[in-house]
C-alpha cells in the first residue's frame, strides 16, 4: 500500500496541465514501464510552447489482437489558492481521512499508479495476448492526443480496450459527444464615458457534463446586467477557466450610464433553450475588452443525437450581429459520442471480475465526454472504467479519491489482464 501511495504522490507532483504539457509525465511513466519489461515509445509534439507527448508501451507476443488500457495524462487548469486541503499546492498529494487529495487523483493520474502496481504482480513473460498501455495528451482541451494516437498507426489490432476515467469502478458503456463553440463579437459603437466601477460575481466550479452541480458566475453576471435594463455600459469583463468547467468567477468593469447591452441577452436566450432531454450546455468563459467580446459555450449530446440543429439555433441567436457588430462563430471541438452493447464479451469479463471483488457490476451510461468515442474506432469492444468520482469532484479544487478504491483498482486491473491476456 505504501508503494502505491508513494507512486501516486510522485505522479501527482508532475505538472501536466495544458500550459505545461505531458512530456515530463510521459517520460516518468515510460521509465516505470521499461523497468518491468515494456517497450516504450514517446510520440512528441509541441503545442503553444508546451511539450506534449503520447505514451505507447507494449509487452507480450507480437501477434494477436491486443488488450489496450488508455489513460489521459493531462489535467485541467486550476486555481491553486482554492486548494485548502493541499496547502495551496494542487501538485502536493495529501492523505487525509482515508482520501488522497491532489490535482488528477481522480481524473485520471492516480489510475496510472494502480495499473503499474497491478503489473508488478503479474508474470508478463506468460502473456498470450499483446498488452498495450497508452497515455494521451490534451484530453481536457480538445482530445488532440487520442486523435494523434490513432493516426500514428503504432497500435496493433485492438480486441478489448479499457478507457480510464473516474467511474467509481463502474463499467460505462456510453457517453455524450462534446462540442465547443467560440463566439467572437466586435462592436462598432463608441465607448461611453463616466466613472468606472467594478463588480465580482462568485460561483462554484463543477464538471460541465453536470452543470447543475455548480453555480455559473458568468450567467449570474449576465442576468444582473439584464436586470439593469440597459443602464450600464460594460467596459471590461472576464470570467471562467475552461469551456468544460462551470465558471467559478466573473469580474466586470462598467459605467453606470445608458449604454447598449450588446449580445449578452442573446447568450442567455440560447442557454434558455438548453433544457432538452439528452443535452447540456455550459457557458465556460467570457472576455470583453475594447469593444470585443469572446465567449466559449460547450454542448454535450447523447448517442444518437444530432448536434447540428443546436448549432443552427446558436447561429440564429446571433444572426442580427451585422447591423451593429461583426460576429464570427468557430466550432473548436467536435468529439463523438460512444455506445457499447451491454452484451459484449468485454462487458461480461468486467462484470465477472467486479462480482468476484464483491462490487455491483451494473453497466451505465454517463453524460460526460471521453476519449472512448475515438478509441471505439480502432477497438472491437470498449468500456470506460476507473477509480474515483467524476461529478462533484473532478475539475474542482480539492479533487480526491478514496485510498480503498485505489486498492480495489489495483485488484481490478490485475484480474482483468489475467482474464484477457493469459
Amino acid at each position: 500500500m505504501s508503494r502505491l501511495l508513494s507512486l501516486v504522490r510522485r505522479i501527482i507532483a508532475i505538472n501536466s496541465t495544458a500550459t505545461v504539457g505531458t512530456l515530463s509525465l510521459a517520460r516518468f511513466m515510460g521509465g516505470e514501464l521499461r523497468r518491468i519489461g515494456f517497450s516504450v515509445h514517446l510520440d512528441k509534439h509541441r503545442i503553444k510552447g508546451a511539450g506534449q507527448a503520447n505514451l505507447i508501451a507494449r509487452v507480450g507476443p507480437r501477434r494477436g489482437k491486443a488488450l489496450l488500457i488508455n489513460t489521459h495524462l493531462d489535467t485541467v487548469v486550476t486555481d491553486p489558492k482554492r486548494w485548502r486541503k493541499t496547502g495551496g499546492n494542487p501538485f502536493r498529494a495529501v492523505l487525509c481521512n482515508g482520501y488522497i487529495y491532489g490535482l488528477g487523483t481522480a481524473d485520471t493520474k492516480a489510475a496510472l499508479a494502480c495499473q503499474i502496481r497491478a503489473l508488478h504482480s503479474l508474470d508478463l513473460k506468460k502473456l498470450k495476448r499483446p498488452l498495450i498501455l497508452t497515455g494521451t495528451f490534451a484530453e481536457e482541451t480538445g482530445m488532440a492526443g487520442v486523435r494523434e494516437l490513432i493516426k500514428s498507426r503504432r497500435l496493433p489490432r485492438i480486441r478489448y480496450a479499457l478507457n480510464s476515467e473516474p467511474t467509481g469502478l463502474q463499467p460505462v458503456i456510453g457517453n455524450y459527444g462534446f462540442r465547443v463553440y467560440r463566439i467572437e463579437i466586435e462592436w462598432k459603437e463608441k465607448k461611453g464615458e463616466g466613472k468606472i466601477r467594478e463588480k465580482t460575481f462568485k460561483g462554484r466550479a463543477a464538471h460541465s457534463a453536470k452543470p447543475w452541480l455548480g453555480k455559473n458566475a458568468i450567467v449570474d453576471c449576465l442576468k444582473w446586467l439584464e436586470r439593469r435594463d440597459d443602464k450600464v455600459t460594460v467596459v471590461e469583463m472576464k470570467g471562467g477557466l475552461e469551456a468544460n468547467i462551470v465558471a467559478p468567477f466573473c469580474r466586470i468593469k462598467f459605467i453606470p450610464s445608458k449604454g447598449p447591452m450588446g449580445f449578452f441577452s442573446d447568450i442567455l436566450k440560447f442557454l434558455d433553450l438548453s433544457g432538452k432531454k439528452g443535452q447540456t450546455h455550459n457557458l465556460g468563459t467570457i472576455e470583453f475588452k475594447q469593444n470585443r467580446l469572446t465567449v466559449t459555450i460547450d454542448h454535450r449530446f447523447g448517442p444518437g443525437i444530432d448536434p447540428r440543429p443546436r448549432e443552427k439555433e446558436l447561429r440564429k441567436c446571433f444572426s442580427s450581429a451585422g447591423r451593429s457588430a461583426t460576429c464570427v462563430i468557430h466550432l473548436e471541438r467536435d468529439n463523438p459520442a460512444f455506445s457499447q452493447s451491454p452484451k459484449s464479451k468485454l462487458v461480461g469479463k468486467v462484470r465477472l471480475v467486479l462480482r468476484s471483488m464483491g462490487k455491483k457490476p451494473y453497466p451505465a451510461k454517463r453524460p460526460g465526454c471521453t476519449e472512448a468515442g475515438y478509441l471505439a474506432q480502432i477497438a472491437d469492444e470498449l468500456i470506460t472504467i476507473g477509480p474515483g468520482v467524476s461529478y462533484g469532484n473532478a475539475h474542482q479544487p480539492n479533487e480526491r479519491v478514496r485510498v480503498k478504491e485505489l486498492e480495489e483498482a489495483v485488484a481490478f486491473y490485475r484480474r482483468i489482464i489475467e482474464k484477457s491476456c493469459f
